[in-house]
């Protein structure tokens, strides 16, 4: 005897019925590995969504790292600023001084080479 499409399609009613027959008939057709997709997929899906967590928590981490360099930097162009300004003023200064030390030196140079002359001029009529 035949198997006829009568005899399909009662047979598929009777596997849309049946579900201990739908799942060997799917084992049998797709394979052991077919089946397991879905599983897979689910677990592959919590490790991808656990990574995914992992890097938003490590790129905040590093862009609270990289605010807090920010804030530093600002920090740290905002003393140098200051020094450079403290040491302008110091340098200016310091030219001020070394002139005008430098004119007490040259009066005083003139000083002694006038006393010098006065001692000599003293030395000689005392003589």
């Amino acid at each position: 005897m035949g198997f006829t499409v009568q005899d399909f399609g009662d047979l598929v009613k009777l596997i849309e019925t049946n579900e201990e027959w739908r799942q060997r008939l799917r084992t049998l057709l797709l394979g052991r590995e077919i089946e397991d997709l879905p599983d897979q997929m689910q677990t592959m899906q919590k490790a991808v969504g656990a990574l995914f967590s992992e890097m938003a928590r490590a790129f905040n981490n590093q862009a609270q790292t990289l605010t807090s360099l920010i804030g530093a930097i600002q920090t740290l162009v905002s003393s140098i600023n200051t020094l450079i300004v403290v040491q302008k003023r110091q340098a200016e200064e310091f030219a001020s001084w070394r002139a005008e030390v430098n004119e007490r030196f040259a009066k005083l140079e003139e000083a002694i080479a006038r006393l010098a002359e006065a001692q000599a001029r003293s030395e000689e009529r005392l003589s």
